[in-house]
């Protein structure tokens, strides 16, 4: 699949960009994640998109502020929980507030995005205990069939954690799982990574192992609640993958995919040349036909 023109501005842009730069020196990092720290105490605020949608509001449950979105055309078999990424620390980016919104119109369902504990402040146990409280008290509202949990990156690995953390509590499983380049393994050991990081115009390994450490709180960095790769599989739900061959991430997105069929379970991964990491978050064609695709699976019949 040759590379659209807009999808190559986008890995320039990531190579230029001031989270790159931060993700190059581990030190770097070390200060970044202190700045985070003071950032994370400040109360999240709805602005630019979120309110000019007119449909989202800030709830609390699983004893946390979430954000609820409830278009008027939305259907009531539609569920899903949505964790935004963001290396475990930060609250959701431009990004993540669209393709928020973009789930809830192409889907036409109701989303929820949690605003999770984010690490330093935080580790991994703690938001781990919020999220199955606010799984549980959805399924008060709804059958778990009707639920879809996703997540992108490192909202991608606690997504697929909290499914495991379902199965270890004999917690009914969603209807589907969609995890969108998920950061698997925090110690980033695969072997088959390191050739890949030239080509990766945003993640860097040293990067994702110190957010790694700080979201484990202590924890040796392949506990399974900081890289579900380490964890259960057998049980899940149905599962949809989604990668891009240009980022570091793929060979253990590779790697899960393998475990599950081994197992006997349900998986789909949609592997898209020379794609970026969390490509289907930006306005690009490539997204577009990604997401079409992920809605055939998710929802069988065609969507929008």
């Amino acid at each position: 699949m040759k590379l659209q023109n807009t999808a190559w501005i986008f890995a320039m842009l990531a190579r230029l960009s001031v989270y790159r730069k931060i993700y190059d020196g581990r030190q770097i990092v070390r200060l970044y994640l202190k700045y985070r720290r003071r950032r994370n105490e400040k109360p999240y605020k709805i602005r630019g998109i979120l309110r000019r949608s007119g449909h989202v509001h800030v709830i609390r449950q699983g004893g946390m502020e979430v954000l609820r979105l409830r278009r008027p055309d939305r259907r009531n078999d539609r569920h899903i929980l949505y964790l935004h990424g963001s290396g475990y620390v930060m609250q959701p980016t431009f990004f993540h507030r669209k393709f928020f919104l973009e789930l809830g119109r192409r889907y036409e369902a109701e989303v929820r995005m949690p605003l999770y504990p984010k690490a330093p402040n935080a580790h991994f146990a703690e938001t781990s205990e919020k999220l199955i409280r606010l799984y549980a008290e959805l399924l008060a509202e709804t059958e778990p069939a009707n639920i879809v949990i996703a997540g992108d990156s490192s909202g991608g690995a606690s997504a697929l954690a909290l499914a495991q953390s379902l199965l270890g509590k004999g917690m009914p499983q969603p209807g589907r799982l969609l995890l969108i380049s998920p950061v698997l393994d925090s110690s980033m050991i695969n072997p088959d990574i390191p050739p890949l990081e030239p080509k990766d115009p945003l993640q860097v390994v040293s990067a994702i192992r110190e957010f790694g450490k700080a979201w484990a709180g202590g924890q040796d960095l392949t506990h399974p609640g900081v890289s579900p790769l380490y964890g259960p599989v057998q049980g899940l739900a149905d599962m949809v993958l989604v990668a891009g061959t240009s980022e570091i991430l793929l060979p253990d997105i590779r790697r899960l995919q393998k475990r599950i069929e081994v197992e006997g379970g349900q998986v789909q991964l949609f592997e898209y040349d020379g794609m970026m990491h969390d490509f289907p978050l930006l306005p690009i064609p490539e997204a577009d036909r990604v997401l079409k695709q992920i809605g055939d699976v998710l929802y069988v019949k065609p969507v929008k």
